[in-house]
Formats: structure tokens, C-alpha cells, sequence
């Protein structure tokens, strides 16, 4: 399918929501060109940005525009959606027609280094999820039940195929982990007893305290 676009040409194309266009370069920058539509797929590290069964919008801040399109052999990609992707700020200066890419800023009470996590294979298709205090401070996490952590598993389209705490039964109790510097948490994890299909998926896999997701990490596998 395609459609005609009218898009701003400023020393070659630039997709963003920051875009804007300026009467006085209305002449001799806009053009119209014909684009193509059919849906395509984009992954990042074996996670769907933009998955290529339908076809997919994005809500730029004003309006709902082409999650990707091709043009020339070209594919062009929102700029508003990769900067959020790779976890950048983005900003636009309309005087000066410039677009800015920035690091967020440090929220307060953060400390040094991280809690890091990490999702290793022990065995077929066993897994090892852990999170270990990188900080500089001990950490104190607090749960509203007895669920820890959380599981999912996803499909080559970015479809969620199991949902670990929406099977599993946990008591409705408080409780809390306390990590020392260096100390770490560990949950197996067994995919091999879901009896997925084969093919290519992601495990996803998250700790779950009161205050909101943290640890959160993802890798690929496959079924034989």
C-alpha cells in the first residue's frame, strides 16, 4: 500500500515529533512524495519496537503517524520513538531548527552504581534470574504478598504466551528482602516444563516490591 506524504526535506529527511515547519521554508523545502506503508518488523536485541503483523500508529505527542515507512530503499522510524527506545530525552529548538538528544536527568536518591540483574541458563531450559545490590547503600524492598519476582514469555511477535503470576497462587501476606552491599537475590526459573511449541521466544523476568517493577531483564531462546 501506498500513500502520498507530505513531509519537511531540510538537507535530507528527519522523522520526529519534533518536526515543525516554518512559513518562511515552506517553498523551498516541502515536497510530496510517495511512501510505503506495508508493515514491517523491528527488533532491538530480540524485542518487537515495532512488530510487522498489522499496521502500526504512533502517538507523536499531537497526532497519530506511521510507525515506519519506506521511502527509496529507506526505512524511516519516528525519532520521538527510538529516543524513547534508547532511553534518551528529546527536545526541539524551534529558532534554531534543532533537535536535541540528551541523557535523562539523575533522579534524586540515587546512589552510586545499580541493582543489577541477570538471567543465566543452568540447564535445558532452566534459568537462574538474580539481582545483585551494586549500590553503595543497602537496599530494603517490600512485598504485599508472598510473589517475589515475576515471569513472562513472549513469541517471536512480541506476544506474551505465559504469564508466570497469573497462573501461580501466592499468600496475601507482608513481607521484605533486605540486601546488603554485594548480596544477591537468586529465582529458578524452568521454561522447559511450559510445554511451549517450537520456535523463538524472550523470557522476561522482573522483581515485583510494592513500589513498582525493578530488575527487569530479558533474553532470547529457542525450542527444539
Amino acid at each position: 500500500m501506498k500513500k502520498r506524504l507530505v513531509m519537511m526535506l531540510a538537507g535530507g529527511a528527519v522523522l520526529g515529533s519534533v518536526l515543525t515547519a516554518g512559513v518562511g521554508y515552506a517553498s523551498d523545502f516541502m515536497q510530496t512524495i510517495k511512501i510505503n506503508t506495508k508493515p514491517v518488523t523491528i527488533t532491538l536485541n530480540g524485542e518487537t519496537i515495532v512488530s510487522g503483523d498489522k499496521a502500526n500508529t504512533y502517538q507523536n505527542g499531537k497526532e497519530n503517524v506511521p510507525a515506519a515507512f519506506q521511502y527509496r530503499a529507506t526505512t524511516y522510524v519516528p525519532l520521538n520513538l527510538m529516543a524513547k527506545t534508547f532511553g534518551k530525552d528529546i527536545a526541539w529548538n524551534g529558532s534554531t531548527r534543532t533537535i536535541s538528544l540528551t541523557d535523562p536527568a539523575p533522579q534524586p536518591g540515587i546512589w552510586a552504581g545499580r541493582l543489577e540483574p541477570s538471567l543465566t541458563a543452568t540447564s535445558d531450559g532452566k534459568y537462574t534470574y538474580s539481582v545483585k545490590n551494586q549500590t553503595e547503600r543497602a537496599l530494603k524492598f517490600e512485598f504485599t504478598s508472598s510473589q517475589r519476582y515475576d515471569f513472562a514469555i513472549k513469541n517471536d511477535k512480541g506476544e506474551t504466551v505465559y504469564l508466570y503470576s497469573s497462573l501461580a497462587t501466592f499468600a496475601q501476606v507482608l513481607g521484605e528482602e533486605n540486601l546488603k552491599q554485594g548480596e544477591s537475590l537468586s529465582y529458578d526459573i524452568n521454561v522447559g516444563e511450559l510445554g511451549l511449541e517450537k520456535g523463538t521466544y524472550i523470557l522476561e523476568a522482573w522483581l515485583t516490591p510494592k513500589d513498582g517493577t525493578t530488575g527487569d531483564i530479558s533474553v532470547p531462546f529457542i525450542v527444539k
